[in-house]
């Protein structure tokens, strides 16, 4: 099949859309297919498109103005529609579709004529902050009209299905989850921190929503237990969580790396003992099935998409949302447990295994075959 698979986000940056649309764009050319991304230019503003081409895959960026993560330009949509006619694509993929990029693969696909075979849809959101509401609420007719234009909206997790569901009717949805690259996180991948403390790990965007400051206050319950915090990501809450650390007096436990290029992660990964996310709100973190590929038990948050990927006390242990206290007794539970850390690793390795992006790059052509 031919496929577009147009995207907000797409490396050289590696965010959780990111590795979604690159893993999966990948596979499927892999399978057979021919795979053309279209991303934006990484420049803040361009005025020609630059075709590029990596591992199979064609990949078409897109000239414009970027602003806020977002890239937005007029002659957008007229392209898109010009490229899926010229090209003759069979499949339009349209990944993160409440931005502007996937939003508008919908549009463009579903308005052209003759309009292509198949067009599809991937919601990696679920609830939105105050501003997206607001946005929310002025848009929902429109949001509806388009999003109705699809075959078949892909949802990330029940929690981002929920969130589809008040646009379009369930026949319209389908569960894929995100996947993982099994072979580079793996537990035989080599550690790229030295330290004799054990490492307790996270990684995300530091802003609230993820709620690394809940980790600090948990680390401060626990100043007779030997480990380090190692915290991974950039963001916008860099200096109020490091000024946590020092009015809490735990500076000295915590390390914060900033960005860590993709192929580096399995490295970091491989270096700890265990792997927290206390996120606040997650559709489906990527972070808990690269921690469960890699062998590492996981301590996360129990809400969002996160729930459907960890069974409590098999291969991870939950804690109520914000309650940092509970997320400092599971600490203890398996940092003061090695027998216990391992079996929950080698667990969670095995459950990994079914989210291989072979599989789930074959559960999303086996959906695109099947639509009518």
């Amino acid at each position: 099949m031919k496929v577009a698979m147009v995207t907000e986000c797409f490396p050289p940056h590696w965010g959780g859309v990111e590795v979604h649309t690159y893993e999966l764009s990948r596979e499927l050319s892999k399978l057979g297919n021919e795979v053309h991304v279209f991303a934006p230019r990484l420049e803040r503003i361009s005025f020609t498109d630059k075709t590029e081409e990596t591992e199979g895959i064609v990949i078409h960026r897109l000239s414009g103005l970027r602003l806020l993560k977002s890239s937005f330009s007029p002659y957008t949509a007229p392209k898109l529609k010009w490229y899926f006619k010229t090209e003759k694509f069979e499949v339009v993929h349209g990944q993160h579709i409440f931005t502007p990029l996937g939003f508008q693969a919908l549009a463009a696909s579903g308005l052209m004529y003759p309009r292509p075979s198949r067009i599809v849809g991937t919601n990696h959101s679920i609830s939105r902050g105050k501003l997206e509401r607001a946005l929310y609420f002025f848009t929902k007719r429109q949001l509806k009209r388009v999003f109705n234009l699809a075959d078949k909206l892909i949802a990330v997790s029940k929690a981002s299905a929920n969130l589809l569901s008040l646009l379009v009717p369930p026949e319209k949805i389908a569960v894929i989850p995100n996947g993982i690259n099994t072979e580079i996180f793996s537990p035989y991948t080599p550690p790229s921190l030295k330290t004799e403390e054990k490492i307790v790990l996270a990684c995300g965007r530091l802003v609230k929503a993820k709620g690394f400051d809940l980790l600090i206050r948990a680390a401060a319950e626990l100043r007779d237990v030997q480990a380090k915090f190692v915290v991974v990501g950039t963001g916008k809450e860099r200096e109020q969580l490091l000024r946590l650390t020092k009015k809490l007096e735990v500076e000295e436990r915590f390390l914060f790396l900033g960005s860590v290029p993709y192929e580096r992660l399995p490295g970091v990964y491989a270096s700890s003992y265990v792997v927290v996310i206390p996120s606040r709100k997650e559709a489906a973190s990527r972070v808990v099935l690269e921690a469960m590929a890699s062998g590492k038990p996981v301590i996360a948050s129990r809400t969002g998409g996160i729930r459907e990927f960890i069974e409590d006390g098999k291969w991870g242990l939950f804690f109520e949302p914000e309650n940092y206290r509970d997320l400092a007794q599971k600490l203890l539970i398996l940092l003061s447990d090695e027998k216990l850390a391992l079996k929950m690793g080698r667990r969670g390795r095995e459950e990994a295994e079914k989210y291989s992006w072979k599989h789930i790059a074959a559960k999303t052509l086996a959906l695109y075959r099947d639509l009518p």
